[in-house]
């Protein structure tokens, strides 16, 4: 007997789903799309090509229900695709360790995220760093194509480190030693790691375009270019220890029963 699910539950937009999409609707099964592809912005619509656009837009007008990660990124979906079913379901938010926690007598900046500058912007994160005393820290996590272009440029900087790529378990452990975490990139479509250090009990310096904005607390200061950037450094060395924030709207159990939810209406 052929086995048939009730719902197909499709993650991460790939140019096979549209095939799939098509056999599941023949056959009946309603399909649910989960999405996180920064490639959806709508700052990055003019970098899909001429027939992938096409497949996208077929693909999102005809699934039953799509859960974008964020509202910057259901307004790109639905840009495209203008029949799109849409229902935003964020990021689950971590809990953070405590149980490596060291006591720093610098103040220690991190940013964490694969080495990429056209995206991530860890060259220009450097740049603002430099305008900084040199007692502050600089401490990057992660790797990439231009983790070497990244030592070059750190080569002679002895309160910069470089720590290569480490798992989000240990990102979690690591995140409570430091001041402060810088997220620059040019686009996100959410920047969990904004509030991952929020949920460490540390301050956050993030982009007011990410989605993770609308989550965003007092501590999370906002910074749109290079100066600004620069002065938030500047203004959070001067500040203490600021406090943790839970995020319980984000917790896994809150996502899972949102996303249960979204299962009983096509049940």
């Amino acid at each position: 007997e052929e086995l048939k699910p009730s719902i197909i539950h499709f993650h991460c937009y790939g140019r096979d789903f549209w095939l799939l999409l098509r056999i599941a609707l023949f056959k009946g099964i309603r399909c649910i799309h989960s999405e996180h592809w920064s490639g959806l912005l709508s700052i990055n619509h003019s970098r899909l090509n001429a027939l992938n656009r096409c497949f996208i837009v077929n693909y999102f007008n005809k699934v039953d229900l799509i859960l974008p990660v964020s509202k910057i990124l259901e307004e790109g979906i639905k840009k495209l695709a203008t029949k799109a079913n849409t229902k935003v379901i964020p990021n689950i938010v971590s809990e953070a360790s405590s149980s490596n926690q060291k006591i720093v007598s610098a103040i220690s900046f991190c940013v964490v995220g694969d080495i990429v500058f056209s995206v991530k912007r860890q060259d220009l994160i450097l740049k603002a760093f430099l305008n900084l005393p040199s007692s502050c820290e600089l401490h990057f996590y992660g790797g990439g194509p231009d983790l070497r272009a990244l030592k070059v440029l750190c080569k002679e900087k002895k309160n910069v480190f470089l720590h290569g790529r480490v798992t989000n378990k240990e990102v979690l452990q690591l995140l409570p030693n430091h001041h402060a975490h810088i997220q620059f990139s040019a686009f996100e479509t959410f920047g969990i790691a904004t509030l991952e250090a929020r949920k460490a009990g540390i301050w956050a310096i993030s982009r007011a375009s990410f989605g993770s904005s609308d989550y965003a607390d007092s501590s999370v200061f906002m910074a749109e270019n290079l100066n600004e950037l620069t002065n938030s450094m500047t203004e959070l060395m001067t500040l203490d220890k600021t406090s943790v924030n839970n995020f319980p709207a984000l917790k896994k159990t809150k996502i899972g029963r949102e996303i249960e939810l979204c299962y009983n209406e096509f049940n």
